[in-house]
This record gives C-alpha cells, sequence and structure tokens, in this order.
C-alpha cells in the first residue's frame, strides 16, 4: 500500500516521510499524550468524544498555550478527506519541545488501514495475564507503556492477547483497554484510577444503568 497522508509539526507529508527530531521531548522523555480513533465505511467514529479526551490529556503536558482541538479536528477530517481510506484508523500525538526555553506543542497525526482481529478471539474468547502495576497519571493518555511492554515476554510465553492491570488487590484496567465484568445480570466496571475510554462510555450509555466497581 502507498503511505498514507500524514501530518507531522505544522505541515502535511507523506507518512513514510515523517522524521522526529532530537529536540522532540516524546523521544528523549517520553513526553506526549495520544490518542486513537477508528474510521468505519468512511465515517470517523466518535471524533468529538476522542478530541474532548485528548484534550484533557494534554493538561497533564502544561502547555502555555495548549493545542486547540479545533485545529486537529479539522486535520484529521482533511486527511481523512485526502486519503480516503474505509477501514482504517488515526493515531493523533502531542509531544513538546522547548523553544526558546517555552514549552511548545508539537502535533503528529497520521492513518493507516485497520486490520481486524481474528474471528476466532470472538468465538474462543483470549487469555490475559495479570500484573500487579500502579499506572502513573492513568486518568491522561500519555505515550508512557513501560508497564505493558514490559510484560510482552510475559504475554507471549502464556499465549494472552493483553494484560489486566490490578493494584492493592483492585482491578484496574488492561494496557490497550477498560474491562468489563458481567455477572449476575450486571455489568461491572472499575470507576477511579483508570482512563475514561470512549468505547467504555458508550458501552455504558448503551447498557443504560452500570453498577461501578470502586
Amino acid at each position: 500500500m502507498n503511505s498514507s497522508l500524514a501530518f507531522r509539526d505544522n505541515q502535511f507529508l507523506q507518512k513514510s516521510d515523517i522524521r522526529i527530531g532530537l529536540d522532540d521531548l516524546g523521544f528523549e522523555r517520553g513526553f506526549g499524550v495520544f490518542d486513537y480513533c477508528r474510521v468505519r465505511n468512511g465515517k470517523i467514529t466518535f471524533l468529538n468524544d476522542h478530541l474532548i479526551r485528548l484534550n484533557h490529556s494534554q493538561e497533564v503536558l502544561q502547555f502555555n498555550n495548549p493545542v486547540e482541538m479545533e485545529k486537529i479536528g479539522s486535520i484529521v477530517l482533511e486527511l481523512q478527506q485526502k486519503n480516503g481510506l474505509q477501514d482504517a484508523y488515526f493515531k493523533i500525538l502531542i509531544t513538546g519541545r522547548f523553544n526558546n526555553q517555552i514549552l511548545e506543542p508539537i502535533i503528529t497525526i497520521y492513518q493507516d488501514e485497520w486490520k481486524p482481529y481474528p474471528a476466532e478471539m470472538y468465538t474462543n474468547g483470549v487469555s490475559l495475564i495479570f500484573e500487579e502495576y500502579d499506572k502513573p497519571f492513568p486518568q491522561y493518555k500519555t505515550t508512557f507503556y513501560l508497564g505493558s511492554f514490559r510484560a510482552q515476554t510475559r504475554m507471549k510465553n502464556n499465549n494472552s492477547e493483553d494484560v489486566l492491570f490490578y493494584f492493592n488487590d483492585t482491578v484496574r484496567e488492561c494496557a490497550r483497554c477498560n474491562i468489563f465484568i458481567v455477572k449476575n445480570g450486571l455489568i461491572y466496571t472499575p470507576e477511579k484510577n483508570i482512563l475514561k475510554g470512549v468505547t467504555r462510555n458508550h458501552v455504558m450509555l448503551c447498557a443504560g444503568k452500570v453498577t461501578m466497581v470502586i
């Protein structure tokens, strides 16, 4: 597939041409937040919800001049129009650099085709490993994934799809998603010390009434 059009540091360019400078604190220090949204049949799913969450996430970076979500939204829509991908995803990253001792944001947005999970995952289910981990800044979607990546070898050895984090005997979330438990006709999901997921929110809205586990 040809490289899709992307956006990096105030310019449109091919995704394959993106280069990350040594001044990017996302690369140097893990200083960054991101969001991920799906495209289904050419339509971006819950874009406004993702922008609201991204705007919340960037609060942890404490820029003097935060990125305006209206700008992010217009870039995403323009990329979707130009790339024309029907079943895809967007990844939107906000990192930073120092410019004359002032911390300023860097925007990176790229898109690629989405590859579906194998059908047997839906029929047979998947397995998880457990990891005790107190994730820093769990309410923000940061680029800091050390907690999950250090579990990759154990996941592979156990033929597991993801890791489920817990702390002080309380379930938190998986590395890539929130978690729900259905028991005796009720749906349970952790309420705090987690990322408030967009999909999680819409599942709760569809369910109508959810019993929260604190």
